[in-house]
């Protein structure tokens, strides 16, 4: 007596007998035909995480009756294990009148599910479909549509950070498409991979070359099933007197650029001591200077602080005289 676990012959497996209308049909019409209308005419379901669930993600889509008199119909079930149709369907179908569907999805990974809803009418010619589109989405993120940066100094850069977080179990590919391009502009990267769970960062690189305005303009594209590009618009300046230190005749001494802080430095000390009499109407007055700070960083700042200590100047050598008389 042979064992069952030593058969040689596989087991026989029952399928489906064939369906007639599969074999001399052939659906290819979308949305509508004489007699039938689809509403909508594609089914799609978006999850992100695409988490098993038993009761499943349910759509609902309509066959109305459009043509001018009574008409029949079959509807051919998805062939997939993973979408379920229910209906209830009259007898006949009078013209306005409409069969209400109901389609479960049951998904078991995050994947890329595609099926379809075959519907046979008396248009022999124009035999429905209606495709079935299952996919994960990238989930909700916040993406600037405009940017401004502050007024830049010819030469120096700025960085600015877009995050961009994906809420979904799979990885999507990205890329950047300029619209308008500007040379002080640049942006990093270009095109990638957003990975599940994870934050991916664009960078925004602004270096005026020139005083003028500057404007960019790109689109993020995302590789997911109708996706609508989001679009931003870069805006930055360069404005006369913030001069970069290295457009500058002193790049040498770093120590231009710091505050120059003339109160440190007495007056009376570039004076001869002859001059200097220790009266209490001259101190009082040279206390009444005014000695404030300069930020040096161009020729136009030097010409400013020295015109500043020629005022003072002209100030002292006032006192002095006054002390003469």
């Amino acid at each position: 007596m042979v064992e069952i676990s030593e058969r040689i012959v596989e087991d026989y497996k029952c399928e489906p007998p064939p369906n007639h209308l599969l074999n001399t049909e052939i659906f290819w019409k979308m949305g509508c035909n004489k007699f039938i209308a689809v509403e909508p005419a594609e089914i799609y379901f978006d999850n992100i995480s695409f988490r098993s669930q038993k009761s499943g993600i349910m759509k609902q889509f309509e066959l109305k009756n459009i043509s001018d008199r009574v008409t029949r119909l079959h509807i051919l079930p998805p062939d997939t294990k993973y979408f379920r149709l229910s209906y209830k369907q009259p007898k006949c179908l009078v013209p306005g009148y409409s069969i209400t569907c109901h389609l479960i999805f049951f998904p078991d990974k995050p994947s890329y599910y595609e099926d379809c809803i075959r519907v046979h009418t008396e248009d022999h010619e124009n035999q429905l479909i209606v495709p079935i589109y299952a996919y994960p989405v990238i989930g909700d993120f916040e993406f600037p549509e405009f940017i401004e940066f502050p007024s830049t100094n010819i030469g120096k850069k700025k960085t600015h950070h877009i995050p961009i977080k994906s809420s979904s179990a799979v990885d999507f590919e990205f890329r950047i498409q300029i619209i308008h391009i500007h040379p002080s502009f640049s942006i990093q990267p270009v095109k990638g991979v957003l990975h599940a769970g994870q934050i991916t960062e664009l960078l925004i690189d602004f270096q005026p070359n020139s005083y003028s305005t500057c404007e960019l303009k790109f689109e993020l594209h995302i590789a997911q099933v109708n996706f609508q590009p989001k679009c931003c618009t870069v805006i930055g300046n360069a404005l006369p007197g913030l001069e970069s230190s290295s457009h500058s005749c002193y790049d040498d001494d770093e120590n231009l650029s710091e505050l120059l802080d003339t109160n440190q430095c007495e007056i009376g000390q570039s004076l001869p001591n002859r001059r200097m009499k220790k009266s209490k109407y001259s101190s009082q007055i040279i206390k009444s200077i005014k000695t404030p700070k300069y930020e040096i960083t161009c020729p136009h700042h030097l010409v400013k602080f020295l015109l500043g200590s020629q005022e003072n100047s002209f100030l002292v050598n006032e006192i002095t005289q006054q002390q003469k008389d």
